[in-house]
């Protein structure tokens, strides 16, 4: 018969960095599960006290760790695996787990040893938990890869959210222990950080299942919607482009001699440069730059992609000429873009 005491299979990381709002819903989602509860531990990792948040934590027999108002997500995710004891992670911010979030995982990850990597689908929600629509396509069927056979391969699983939302990732500890210190190094979109560092190594099995796990919360806050004006959009998109450069640089750095991961990262980096020089800050970009784009979005097989790339190219030839009135105009119509976009999902 099994214990209680026994070490846990699963940790549930909840990072909430100056945001308490949703903290307690986040919280009792991940209590609120249908694996039992000796299965998993709860650690929270905020920068914070608060008498009630604080009471519920510790009546739950969840772990309370304290970081720094300085600290980055990375070195707040970095503490809480560094004092973890489950085999599995799963994360959690501002967002919520379905009851059948845990027991999902766990089984996945018991029926396969070598998996490396989960990634499950998600409704998406707006900041009062109202229903909206959102980018990322959606699967007919899980899709599990024992290796990664090609580039193309994994370019095309992009728009179905392989690596987007760390809500909706779980990974095996033994990969990301190793990288500690370079996960402490990330600012942002660290769940990049968690596809690529955990399929570099074998084995690489990964599952990008459609079973819908988790509830995203879209804030107009977050990347997707920054800016009340196009000025403020501008200003907060290049701070956010330069930060994923940084972050995408480091996870690059440790996957560089992977010839289908590696090309990923640098495309994404580039992509990034495009942005930033396109929202008013100039930003040498290189010949074989942009050619490496042009081959990534070809290999991506979409036309949107293909298309996409060549506008954005046309726009760094021309702005060679005419940068300001480029400048003008790109921020102009991604500001009316963004904006209608919010307004869609809002009102969906």
């Amino acid at each position: 018969m099994e214990t209680v005491n026994r070490k846990p299979y699963i940790s549930v990381i909840i990072t909430a960095h100056n945001r308490k709002e949703f903290l307690k819903e986040a919280i009792q989602s991940a209590l609120n599960q249908t694996l039992e509860r000796s299965n998993y531990e709860i650690l929270v990792i905020k920068n914070f006290k608060d008498e009630e948040i604080d009471r519920i934590i510790e009546q739950n027999g969840i772990r309370n760790i304290f970081t720094r108002d300085e600290s980055t997500i990375g070195e707040d995710l970095a503490l809480g695996i560094e004092k973890s004891e489950g085999d599995v992670l799963c994360f959690l911010d501002d967002d919520l787990f379905f009851p059948e979030k845990l027991q999902t995982v766990f089984n996945k990850f018991k029926k396969y040893d070598e998996l490396s990597y989960f990634h499950n689908g998600a409704y998406f929600i707006d900041e009062k938990g109202n229903s909206i629509k959102f980018w990322i396509e959606e699967l007919d069927q899980d899709l599990v890869f024992k290796e990664i056979k090609s580039l193309d391969q994994l370019l095309k699983l992009i728009g179905y959210g392989l690596f987007f939302n760390m809500s909706s990732i779980s990974v095996k500890k033994n990969k990301i222990s190793p990288y500690l210190n370079e996960l402490k190094l990330i600012s942002t979109n660290p769940d990049v950080f968690m596809f690529f560092i955990s399929v570099y190594q074998e084995p690489r099995m990964f599952i990008l299942s459609r079973e819908k796990l988790t509830k995203y919360r879209v804030h107009q806050s977050s990347s997707v919607f920054i800016g009340t004006d196009e000025k403020d959009l501008a200003r907060n998109k290049i701070e956010f482009w330069y930060k994923s450069i940084r972050s995408n640089g480091i996870i690059y750095e440790i996957i560089k001699k992977d010839k289908f991961l590696a090309p990923i990262i640098d495309y994404h980096i580039i992509k990034n440069k495009f942005f930033i020089h396109l929202y008013g800050e100039r930003i040498n970009i290189s010949i074989i730059e942009i050619f490496k784009y042009i081959n990534y979005a070809i290999k991506e097989k979409d036309l949107k992609e293909y298309i996409d790339a060549f506008y954005h190219i046309s726009l760094i030839l021309l702005s060679k000429i005419f940068y300001e009135k480029i400048v003008i105009y790109y921020r102009r119509r991604n500001f009316m873009y963004l904006k209608r976009k919010y307004e869609y999902y809002i009102n969906k």
